[in-house]
């Protein structure tokens, strides 16, 4: 592939489905942390009956299940309201997030190119990417990532740039 580089304009949208897909990747990766909180849960109701007896077990199943219930709703709530909103100020505020940018990724890196500068970043200096079917987001730091709308990439940038972000997360594990 010779030509590896795209010209691009991030809009709220972009930058707002970004930051979802980043939130959801975060939930996704504490798993565990979900996985312990229903196990928690699950331990209340049966120490509450074997130690509460029938009649007061059925106080404690409702508040197990509203609790259930808050922890459903509450990433719900984050990632479709808090999220969007949180994004799309970000947005507004960032005016160089406004501005076209030049994108050319390489053996060597990848690369940003504005008006007001160029920044390279060598594939090393990554810690992860997230492949998704609207974004590709390619991290440099736990929460601190680059963004690429997928709409802007033709099927052999997207094969090119998943070539490289298995080699940074293969690196990674």
């Amino acid at each position: 592939m010779q030509d590896r580089s795209v010209e691009l304009s991030i809009t709220a949208a972009d930058h707002t489905r970004a930051v979802q897909i980043h939130v959801i990747q975060q939930y996704w990766r504490r798993r565990a942390v979900v996985t312990g909180i229903i196990g928690l849960l699950l331990a209340a109701i049966v120490l509450g009956k074997a130690f509460l007896g029938p009649r007061d077990y059925y106080w404690l199943v409702r508040v197990v299940f509203t609790m259930v219930a808050v922890f459903v709703t509450m990433p719900l709530l984050l990632i479709y309201v808090f999220v969007p909103w949180n994004a799309r100020r970000t947005y507004r505020q960032q005016k160089s997030m406004h501005r076209p940018v030049r994108i050319e990724w390489s053996k060597e890196g990848f690369a940003t190119f504005r008006d007001d500068g160029r920044w390279t970043t060598p594939w090393s200096d990554f810690l992860r990417t997230v492949m998704h079917k609207d974004m590709i987001l390619l991290y440099v730091a736990p929460n601190l990532f680059h963004m690429i709308p997928t709409r802007f990439l033709s099927s052999e940038h997207v094969v090119d740039l998943k070539r490289y972000a298995a080699v940074i997360d293969q690196v990674r594990r």
